[in-house]
């Protein structure tokens, strides 16, 4: 009898014993306790969200249209969708939105992106302060830099306000898609939300394997591919984490539309919440449907991530792209001059003709490279030895071209070295 009820009080008694070993571990309570506070704080909100959307409240638009003081309806549906009102309280606000948030996501990867390569792949001055400086706009509110756009570019004969600093100064008066509206709203949250760009962006910049590319250009591989094929889908995870965050926190921004004088869906609520109760929590609800579209479609494009395994070690030594005396001082804030200089760089140069001809790269004969014994060198330009860089580069030293490729140095020049008594690479400096 006693053997039966100890067998029958085994099961309570093993889960028992696994809760209590469970709570044992502090850091599983804390992880229950964080889990009941997200989801409180989650979905209570999204609740009582979907529920004012279908309560009447007495004194709005829905007791109006219903005759009620109180009870539930779906009017604010009905009303929002279809009534003559709805283009402007829904369709307008709606599609300003969406241009908003995808524009400000434009605006922010380009800047944010070409800035983090500037600062991590080239040998741009300043680099240390520029990269301190670039997070300032995110730490400002958004209606500051919205503030200084209006004190920048408006005019008494546009927008109907005091001149700014152009109009004052100078007598220009910009035209009004320039000062109010979706232009000046885009261009503004792009600069306040570059930072998450250069961040995300700039971090895999920074830790990037310098061998792949290299490895590209010595096999002839047009930049343009180089770019398509090895860069972006390194920076694909950034770029669309940029876009989850930049997107999400576009279409929910308040004081840049509204300094700016753009109607978006924030706005919209914001002077609906009053006499619209109902239909203002719609367009709450219509701005979370579209931030978790954008967060499925980023797990859906990144689960190829799975495909990737890390084969190496540590990535090989980065080479800086020469921006020249002048290149290197332009402020990376205007995005033509660095791109120009870059196009004059580093990046404009090719690869040697002896990578060209002959039985190609893989081949042994005199033409290919595997017949050739190669060496990193840098030296002043000698006859016969081909030479990528400027007089006075830093001597890295010779290198073989093993297994390591091209990716443990500061690359300056990839030469031929010819048979003996021929010409000998200078030796001057060499480590």
């Amino acid at each position: 009898m006693n053997k039966s009820e100890t067998l029958a009080a085994s099961p309570f008694r093993i889960w028992l014993n696994k809760v209590g070993t469970f709570f044992s571990k502090p850091y599983n309570v804390i992880l229950l306790v964080l889990g009941i506070v997200v989801t409180i704080t989650t979905i209570a909100p999204i609740v009582a969200i979907i529920k004012d959307t279908l309560t009447i409240h007495p004194g709005t638009i829905d007791a109006h249209l219903t005759g009620k003081t109180s009870g539930f309806t779906l009017v604010n549906y009905i009303d929002l969708f279809t009534s003559r009102m709805a283009k402007k309280n829904l369709w307008i606000p709606l599609l300003n939105t969406v241009y908003l948030a995808v524009g400000t996501c434009i605006v922010s990867i380009l800047f944010g992106g070409i800035f983090a390569f500037l600062i991590t792949r080239t040998n741009l001055a300043w680099r240390k302060y520029l990269s301190s400086i670039f997070i300032f706009p995110y730490i400002m509110p958004q209606w500051t830099l919205a503030v200084v756009w209006q004190n920048l570019f408006n005019s008494n004969a546009v927008t109907r306000t005091s001149n700014g600093l152009l109009a004052s100064l100078f007598g220009i008066t910009m035209p009004k898609w320039w000062c109010q509206g979706l232009f000046p709203s885009l261009v503004v949250l792009g600069l306040h939300y570059a930072p998450f760009a250069y961040i995300l962006i700039g971090g895999i910049f920074r830790n990037m394997d310098a061998n792949l590319e290299e490895a590209a250009t010595i096999l002839d591989t047009p930049k343009w591919r180089t770019m398509t094929r090895i860069t972006l889908p390194m920076v694909k995870p950034a770029i669309l984490s940029t876009i989850l965050l930049v997107f999400g926190s576009a279409m929910g921004s308040y004081p840049v539309p509204h300094y700016l004088g753009l109607t978006t869906l924030s706005t919209k609520y914001v002077s609906m919440n009053s006499k619209y109760t109902g239909e203002a929590s719609i367009l709450a609800i219509i701005m979370m449907i579209f931030g978790v579209a954008i967060m499925l479609l980023n797990q859906l494009s990144l689960q190829s991530r799975k495909n990737y395994t890390t084969v190496t070690g540590k990535s090989g030594q980065i080479s800086k792209i020469n921006l020249g005396r002048v290149g290197r001082c332009v402020d990376p804030g205007h995005v033509g001059p660095p791109l120009a200089a870059l196009s004059q760089g580093g990046l404009g140069r090719g690869v040697p003709r002896f990578l060209q001809q002959g039985n190609g790269l893989g081949g042994k004969g005199p033409g290919g490279l595997l017949g050739q014994q190669l060496r990193l060198v840098i030296a002043p330009p000698a006859e016969g030895l081909w030479r990528d860089g400027d007089p006075g580069d830093e001597v890295v030293g010779p290198r073989q071209v093993g297994s390591n490729g091209l990716g443990q140095h500061r690359a300056v020049g990839l030469g031929v070295v010819p048979p003996a008594g021929e010409l000998e690479p200078p030796q001057r400096g060499a480590q």
